[in-house]
């Protein structure tokens, strides 16, 4: 999945750049992944790896720097998600092997500097790979405006035409972009704008590689079917934006894409309620399986910018990128399991909007240490919210 991801991501990146492809991974007999042409006209092959471990130096000397120099290819880079950092002698033998090839072997962030396509605050390859840009990102106006005023064309809904049928279930009730005209929905939305005051609400189910390996694939997909399904009702009916799945893992967005009454509160209610039901689910699940395993639903939440992009194109669907987001999923990583674990500012706006609901959950200071979190450079103060107080408090008191 990783692989074939990554292969989408340099092809995107190639075409927000000024450079031309000329070979993709679907066409053979050439042995390598892509063939790029720089502007004054200097082709570049290019190898996809999902590791740098997987980077066999012996089938690149033997098989695709052979392919390169003979389809006239003056460079040959390795392009895997992070730059190798163990591979220098490896690096060194292919230099040597290349003779008339430059050899690089590049991250994904350096190959988009090297095709010049801005990043922007987009920090790591994770966030390329939920952007997805190039012909799924940017404006689709234009698209949806021939859509909306195809004749005949009434959608999957009464009402819906196509290109709006998956966001319109991504979105709370109270947003209806079908009446809406597209230059409309580009304000609405906001699409590739920056958006300041969203909550980020990130979530994933405790050794879930564990279960997948030890369980029935009929009952585990029975139970995946029920929480995606329940998920995404909660997410919903909590008035949030449902982005995806990944795997086990659920993201949501709350307080967009305009402002909610009660937004840190309905994230808050979202976040117990999953809890719960993934709790019910899984004891469930294992009272009819052979293996148990030690698990649970852990959620991190962030406040703060994020970025609406479209990965669908036409039909629209949106989703959301930025530290925001990567937070989230971090103070997830970090929680209790069936606990939550919230960042500070997350904890301040939530106690001025809804002090009860507040004092009712009994979040206690936690500092995050630097270095316990990928890509925090310091200490930070978090409030976690215990497994104990999730599974004891009454949300009815708290509508």
């Amino acid at each position: 999945m990783i692989y074939s991801t990554l292969e989408a991501i340099v092809a995107d990146l190639a075409k927000l750049s000024r450079w031309k492809v000329v070979k993709e991974p679907s066409n053979e007999p050439i042995s390598f992944d892509f063939g790029l042409e720089m502007p004054n006209g200097t082709r570049i092959a290019v190898e996809v790896k999902a590791r740098a471990s997987e980077a066999r130096v012996s089938t690149i000397i033997d098989r695709q720097l052979p392919a390169a120099r003979k389809a006239g290819y003056k460079e040959f880079w390795i392009v895997t998600p992070e730059a190798p950092k163990q591979r220098l002698g490896d690096y060194a033998i292919l230099t040597a092997e290349a003779i008339d090839l430059r050899v690089r072997w590049l991250s994904i962030n350096e190959l988009a500097k090297e095709l010049d396509v801005p990043l922007g605050n987009f920090d790591s390859w994770v966030d390329l790979w939920t952007l997805r840009i190039g012909a799924r990102g940017g404006k689709t106006s234009e698209a949806w405006q021939k859509g909306l005023s195809s004749k005949g064309d009434t959608g999957t809904s009464a009402g819906v035409p196509p290109q709006l049928a998956i966001i319109k279930n991504q979105l709370p009730p109270r947003t209806d972009v079908t009446l809406r005209s597209p230059t409309e929905l580009d304000q609405l939305l906001g699409l590739g704008s920056r958006y300041e005051t969203a909550i980020a609400v990130m979530s994933d189910i405790k050794s879930f590689t564990t279960i997948v390996q030890n369980a029935d694939p009929e009952s585990l997909n029975e139970m995946l079917s029920k929480y995606y399904s329940i998920a995404r009702q909660l997410v919903i009916s909590e008035g949030g934006v449902f982005d995806k799945f990944i795997g086990d893992a659920v993201l949501a967005v709350f307080n967009y894409p305009a402002g909610a009454e009660k937004p840190f509160s309905s994230a808050l209610r979202f976040s117990v309620k999953l809890i719960k039901e993934g709790r019910a689910l899984l004891t469930e699940f294992f009272r009819r399986s052979v293996a148990i395993v030690e698990t649970g639903t852990r959620v991190g939440i962030a406040s703060g910018e994020v970025w609406p992009i479209n990965v669908g194109g036409d039909p629209l669907q949106i989703s959301f990128i930025g530290h925001t987001i990567n937070l989230a999923a971090r103070l997830q990583h970090v929680a209790e399991v069936d606990g939550l674990l919230m960042c500070q500012k997350t904890s301040n706006l939530f106690e001025e909007e809804n002090p009860n609901f507040a004092t009712a959950l009994r979040s206690q200071r936690r500092i995050i240490r630097k270095g316990e979190l990928s890509g925090i450079g310091t200490d930070i103060n978090t409030h976690a919210v215990s497994a104990k107080t999730v599974s004891t408090v009454d949300l009815s008191q708290h509508a």
